[in-house]
């Protein structure tokens, strides 16, 4: 199994975003302006894995923002990869032995409108969660901050990244899927099928969010999940070593070198919430704004 960073997971900068931007808030951005005193700041862009033609006008904004930047700065290089020690099916135990027999009977319904139908009765509670997680989203090759960042690179802007391959994969943590499958039960599987009740298919439910800009719902939304059992990629990394690294990183950039304005791209779960890089940023004194 291969993982990389596409599953784990832009004169002055007062030019005014594209006419496609809608007003944000504090619950509604995915960039965001961080200015330390006296100096031009940045655009933060807060990224998910997600198509470029569901957000277009993400795309156009961010086009917009990089097109008034100096510099563009990545969080880590595009193309990390992460070898890890996959598991076979006779490894993992068939999730309808572990439920009960009315959730079993409703993930078997779930199932059978999907790849996995004809495994059904021998589908690990692994394997399910990542179908519950991945349903309705849509499958590209290429991503809005790639598509965003193909469009710095064909303007001639300076790319930057702030952490390393080596950096991140010394952050990596090799995942047991074993231990990981054997910890979900009901309660996990229950929770993504009251879920996926509750808002439809769970991965187009993400994307709807973030094609409203919703960050912060996005980041409820997810932590929420990790609180019932389910695993993602984003947890085989030390996020907090990671997010230190980065935020470290940035501060200098943005107080010490060159006085440019700059648009930086980072997973937004690493942006948002309470532990995220916009609090760091704010409480070191930096103003922090949403964008768009």
């Amino acid at each position: 199994m291969q993982i990389n960073r596409r599953n784990i997971l832009l004169g002055s900068g007062a030019l005014l975003v594209s006419h496609y931007a809608r007003a944000a808030d504090d619950e509604t951005a995915v960039f965001w302006r961080v200015t330390p005193q006296g100096r031009k700041g940045a655009v933060l862009f807060g990224y998910v894995r997600i198509a470029p033609a569901v957000v277009a006008d993400v795309i156009r904004d961010g086009d917009a923002l990089v097109d008034a930047s100096d510099r563009v700065v990545l969080d880590m290089p595009p193309d990390v990869r992460f070898s890890t020690v996959g598991a076979t099916r006779q490894q993992l135990k068939p999730i309808a032995q572990v439920v009960s027999p009315a959730t079993a009977d409703r993930l078997r319904k779930f199932l059978s409108s999907t790849p996995a139908a004809a495994i059904s009765d021998r589908i690990s509670g692994l394997e399910t969660t990542m179908l519950l997680m991945g349903e309705g989203q849509h499958n590209s090759t290429v991503t809005a901050a790639g598509a965003i960042v193909d469009h710095a690179r064909s303007a001639g802007k300076p790319i930057d990244q702030l952490v390393s391959e080596a950096e991140i994969q010394s952050a990596w943590q090799q995942p047991d899927f074993v231990g990981l499958d054997n910890r979900i039960g009901e309660e996990t599987v229950a929770y993504m099928l009251d879920l996926r009740d509750k808002v439809g298919p769970i991965g187009g439910y993400l994307e709807q969010l973030y094609r409203q800009r919703k960050a912060e719902e996005i980041e409820r939304v997810t932590a929420d999940m990790t609180s019932h059992g389910v695993v993602s990629p984003s947890q085989f990394l030390e996020t907090d070593k990671v997010r230190e690294l980065m935020l470290a990183r940035a501060l200098d950039m943005l107080t010490r070198q060159a006085d440019e304005a700059r648009f930086m791209t980072f997973p937004l779960g690493l942006l948002a919430g309470s532990s995220g890089l916009l609090a760091g940023f704010k409480a070191k004194g930096l103003t922090v704004a949403p964008r768009a």
